[in-house]
């Protein structure tokens, strides 16, 4: 019996870390020019991986990525900017 409940601490103390361990957060933004006009089909990535999304017609954005990882945003004829990800991202203005 007592090797069955330190069996089981085990366990639940090993999935409580791998949990906490493979947090995500959901960033949320919007892409816009240097005018202020939604830019649509703007790439948003995780940088490094292949965890990607493209911008809707109002230059809006939603991605899942983890924790204390960084976008990496880019549009052709635009510098490519890499940000801290962050539940709200708000406006990002891309630069020519």
């Amino acid at each position: 019996m007592k090797r069955l409940l330190l069996l089981s601490s085990a366990i639940l103390i090993f999935c409580c870390y791998s949990l906490s361990a493979n947090a995500e957060i959901k960033c949320t933004g919007i892409v816009v020019d240097e005018m202020n006009v939604p830019i649509i089909g703007a790439t948003v990535s995780q940088d490094g991986t292949t965890n990607a999304t493209a911008t809707d017609i109002d230059g809006k954005f939603t991605l899942n990525v983890a924790d204390n990882s960084k976008l990496q945003i880019s549009y052709i004829g635009y510098k490519t900017l890499i940000l801290d990800a962050k539940a709200k991202m708000g406006v990002i203005a891309m630069e020519v």
